[in-house]
């Protein structure tokens, strides 16, 4: 009975356990148990009581796997519940996180519309207008709310509305984005060009295109490419064009006598070339300014432009100097005749704003096939022209021959060594006496630098002169022979000789604000009184006009110095403009005395001349006499003093003394032995210390 409620409470026990706890405890445990407590009966009843037991174990046993399996089975599909449930999750946030990137992409594209630099227009498929941006807004300067729902093509030039349905199916075919260069029309009336970038995008459902269309405002663009090609224009220009009188350069000078004469060779025909430049415009230019200059250049090529025939052509090369090519000229005779028509239209005045001048020209020309046949041959041909036209006397036209070709090399060399010859005491002073008519004395003398060549031997003023003009050479030698003639005459004075000396002055010194100063510094210098030195102009200086040229002419006369127009009559001016010049003396060039036994006009002239200069309270001086008939015609005609070759030539000082130590009553052989004159080299030192 014991074993019996033993048994008992041991399956109360079991059966008291809920189904999770006996399947929570392990199957050997059990059995182990239960084997134990059978094995300590031993009574018959033990058989009847132990195959229960094992039947209630094997049941036990039966519901533990169920049960297990239940549980295992539950568990799987709460694993999978909870796999459901964290996918699903997982989905969800995706999704909210695609739904926010959405929202914010279209934000952004909202923004990126509406602020981009450029129109942006959305249109549908029938070209109406749904979404516009600012800066479309704009550039149309229409409001937004009027452009929604309005036809794109209204907004266009009428010549592109046309266009515009035919650039849209453009668009929609070749799937690509398309570019077009229209004009669109503004409010106010006026067009601005834009250039539209277009793309379409084709519907699913309604298998139809809508467009985008970017708008660029390329009005700037097109603006700038306009400067861009002007500017190339003007490069083009500048390359080939004179910028101040707008003819071809050189450049194009020689672009185009190549073709006259690529014409002329096939034809058998000739091209002349004529090559010119001014004579006085150096001064104009020193005197009245660069602007002044600018004006006579400008008026040159105007003048000489109006003459040119179909064909022909002009240049300037630089400076005063300009080309003319002749086409197909008949002959010689043909480009002399033109020429002389062009130096016709030179000597023309020239109205400046403050002055009228007066400037000539000196012309050579060449001609093709005759005096050569390459561009350098004959562009230095008509060169060599011009260079002899100017040693004939200026204001001269002048074929090219040999001898030509031979003066311009000797001009090129007198020109490279010219800025040598004060520094290398190449330079030495003549004097030639100028007479009175009536006593026949020695009344002052005329210095007259030469240029003494280590190679080319004793160079005339008439050579380089006109080369020292073209610079401030002239200015060097100016000084040069103010230096030279002032300590001269010192050295005159202390042997007993008090004859002035006449030095010549270049308009390019008279224009200098400190040249009377200067005067009067060198004069005090050398202990000279202002009587000592006469000063003695160019008629072409004195037509100038020129404010500063006068007032050092006005500062010199009140020095005391004694002040003469030389050359007169070769520079255009008149008589009524010296009566306001603080001039004393005027001097007749030579060529109208060499020319007055062949014309009795030329008499009549001189005759003219005499008298009215008295009447002005000038005194006359008559240059280049040479006879005795044209010393009686002047005496008899009251002129005051006489100056050529019949009375003396120009002498070096040292020859010239003889004659003025007599004409003073000194004693030549003390001046001799008294009075050296220091080579220009110490006068060039004394000047720097």
């Amino acid at each position: 009975m014991v074993f019996a409620k033993y048994t008992v409470r041991l399956l109360t026990g079991l059966n008291g356990n809920n189904t999770g706890t006996m399947a929570n405890q392990s199957k050997p445990q059990s059995v182990t148990k239960i084997n134990t407590a059978l094995a300590a009966n031993s009574d018959d009843e033990r058989t009847v009581e132990v195959e229960a037991l094992r039947q209630q174990i094997q049941s036990l046993e039966r519901q533990n796997i169920e049960s297990g399996r239940h549980e295992k089975g539950l568990q799987d599909q709460l694993a999978a519940l909870h796999k459901s449930i964290a996918e699903m999750e997982a989905q969800r946030e995706e999704f909210e996180t695609l739904y926010n990137n959405q929202r914010t992409a279209e934000t952004r594209y909202r923004e990126l519309f509406d602020l981009a630099p450029v129109g942006y227009i959305s249109l549908s498929s029938e070209g109406i207008i749904d979404k516009v941006n600012l800066a479309a807004i704009w550039f149309l300067k229409i409001p937004g709310s009027k452009l929604i729902n309005t036809a794109f093509s209204t907004y266009l030039t009428t010549d592109d509305q046309l266009k515009l349905h035919e650039y849209l199916m453009l668009v929609a075919s070749s799937h690509l984005t398309q570019t077009w260069v229209a004009n669109v029309q503004l409010p106010d009336g006026s067009s601005r060009p834009v250039q539209f970038m277009s793309s379409a995008i084709r519907s699913r459902k309604t298998h139809k295109h809508s467009y985008q269309i970017m708008i660029v405002d390329i009005s700037q663009q097109l603006n700038n490419e306009k400067l861009l090609r002007n500017a190339k224009d003007y490069l083009e220009e500048m390359a080939h064009q004179d910028p101040l009188t707008k003819l071809p350069n050189r450049t194009l000078f020689t672009d185009n006598l190549q073709s006259a004469i690529d014409r002329r060779s096939r034809d058998g025909g000739k091209t002349g070339v004529i090559y010119f430049d001014l004579d006085g415009f150096k001064p104009i230019n020193d005197s009245l300014g660069h602007a002044a200059g600018d004006n006579v250049l400008k008026e040159v090529a105007s003048r000489v432009s109006a003459l040119l025939r179909p064909g022909d052509s002009m240049a300037r090369l630089g400076g005063d100097e300009f080309t003319v090519i002749m086409d197909n000229p008949a002959g010689a005779d043909d480009v002399v005749a033109y020429a002389q028509a062009i130096a016709e239209r030179i000597r023309e005045p020239f109205k400046l704003d403050e002055a009228v001048v007066r400037v000539s020209s000196s012309i050579g020309i060449s001609l093709y096939p005759d005096h050569a046949v390459k561009i350098d041959d004959l562009v230095k041909g008509a060169d060599a022209a011009m260079y002899q036209a100017k040693q004939a006397g200026r204001d001269q036209v002048v074929m090219f021959t040999r001898e030509s070709l031979e003066t311009s090399d000797r001009q090129s060399v007198l020109e490279t060594s010219l800025v040598h010859a004060v520094r290398d005491d190449q330079l030495i002073l003549h004097y030639q006496p100028i007479y009175d008519v009536a006593s026949l004395k020695v009344v002052s003398v005329e210095a007259l630098v030469r240029w003494e060549h280590p190679t080319l031997g004793l160079v005339s003023p008439g050579e380089f002169i006109p080369l020292a003009e073209k610079t401030d050479q002239i200015v060097v030698i100016g000084q040069w022979v103010l230096e030279t003639a002032c300590q001269q005459a010192r050295a005159w004075q202390m042997a007993g000789i008090h004859t002035p000396i006449a030095i010549n002055v270049s308009g390019r010194q008279l224009v200098k604000p400190d040249y009377a100063s200067n005067v009067s510094l060198t004069l005090a210098r050398h202990g000279l009184s202002s009587n000592a030195i006469e000063i003695e102009i160019t008629e072409t200086a004195v037509m100038l006009d020129d404010v500063q040229c006068a007032q050092s002419l006005q500062q010199l006369k009140e020095e005391g110095h004694m002040l003469a127009i030389d050359d007169f009559g070769t520079g255009h001016s008149s008589l009524g403009r010296l009566a306001h010049l603080p001039v004393s003396r005027l001097k007749i060039d030579r060529i109208f005395i060499a020319d007055m036994g062949l014309s009795s006009n030329m008499r009549s002239l001189i005759r003219s001349i005499i008298v009215m200069s008295h009447e002005l309270g000038l005194q006359v001086v008559s240059e280049g006499i040479e006879c005795q008939e044209q010393l009686e015609f002047l005496a008899k005609n009251h002129c005051d003093a006489i100056q050529g070759y019949m009375m003396s030539r120009p002498e070096p000082a040292a020859d010239i003394t003889k004659l003025l130590a007599f004409n003073a009553g000194a004693n030549a052989t003390q001046y001799q032995s008294s009075s050296t004159v220091s080579p220009p080299s110490e006068l060039l030192n004394s000047l720097e210390t």
